[in-house]
């Protein structure tokens, strides 16, 4: 598909400016201290003007004795709850990385948005931050907000942890609404032809080998929960909002796994974005077609129920 000039000179920028050193490549910026790593994220020229909403941090206990951090968006009288979990190959990123898309969210679906900043890999590897995704849920499920219109979302590597927790949440009883899906990263085996191949700009598929070492290490890669394409069982599950972008090594996962929810009879809705890089959520303001596709995510948020199998 073809991308607007603006995308494609960004892009060669960028490419050149990791070249000669002035940005950091992928496998640098995950070497960063962890500190840096999770202050990533888009200024105010890539975010565009976002909506105002009530915010505030909350330090939750994980079940190892440590403790993550947790935005929360509370537009006043919502009582819909959204966990939230932000993308950047599990190893870059924190609150900011998510907070333009979050308070989006938060008003255009009336919802409570819980926004977890789980701990990054390596140094903490899978299953830590699914751990910590669902800590950060019970959290939530806690403080009496309607529980029964939950849906758990995320971008990218948070677009894994939704879908795997998601999982987690149907084989443990818990009620969910509705699960968000962006660009999500659902096959750590790297098995899709888009994973071993793409050659197109944006995410490239070394990079995306570089994430699933960081994630799982020498950990077992076909792990459903780690890879929830590969879950033998998806029945049970969420409806499901799954959204992709044409210039995307994960694209072909993500239809794939939109594919194996609806042969499980769980009702889903694909929306193929096109036009669009991977990472175009990250940076609005580059992209046509945001606006209408926030739209169709504050609905599903509003309406989880309104999707069909």
């Amino acid at each position: 598909m073809a991308l607007s000039r603006k995308v494609r000179a960004t892009f060669a920028t960028m490419k050149l400016l990791t070249k000669v050193g002035v940005l950091p490549s992928a496998q640098r910026a995950a070497a960063l201290p962890v500190a840096k790593r999770l202050a990533f994220g888009p200024g105010p020229r890539m975010t565009g003007k976002v909506p105002d909403v009530p915010s505030y941090d909350v330090q939750v206990p994980t079940r190892d004795g440590a403790e993550v951090r947790v935005r929360v968006y509370a537009p006043e009288g919502a009582t819909a709850p959204v966990l939230y979990a932000h993308g950047g190959g599990f190893a870059i990123g924190g609150l900011k990385a998510c907070d333009h898309i979050c308070r989006r969210l938060a008003v255009e679906g009336h919802a409570v948005v819980v926004s977890v900043e789980y701990r990054l890999a390596p140094e903490h590897r899978f299953p830590g931050p699914l751990n910590d995704c669902e800590d950060a849920l019970d959290w939530l499920l806690a403080q009496g907000w309607d529980a029964a219109r939950l849906v758990v979302g995320g971008d990218s590597a948070g677009g894994n942890l939704a879908a795997a927790l998601s999982l987690r949440l149907r084989d443990r009883g818990t009620p969910q609404a509705g699960q968000l899906l962006i660009y999500p990263a659902v096959d750590m085996t790297l098995s899709t032809p888009g994973a071993r191949s793409y050659r197109g700009v944006g995410l490239s598929s070394t990079e995306l080998e570089l994430c699933a070492d960081l994630y799982v290490g020498e950990g077992d890669r076909t792990d459903p929960f780690c890879s929830p394409l590969l879950a033998p069982d998806l029945s049970g599950l969420a409806p499901a909002l799954v959204i992709t972008v044409d210039h995307d090594p994960l694209h072909d996962e993500g239809v794939a796994y939109a594919g194996r929810l609806l042969e499980a009879g769980v009702p889903t809705r694909l929306l193929e974005v096109v036009d669009h890089v991977h990472g175009s959520f990250s940076v609005p303001s580059m992209y046509s077609g945001i606006d209408e596709v926030h739209e169709q995510m504050a609905g599903f948020v509003r309406d989880p129920s309104g999707v069909r199998a």
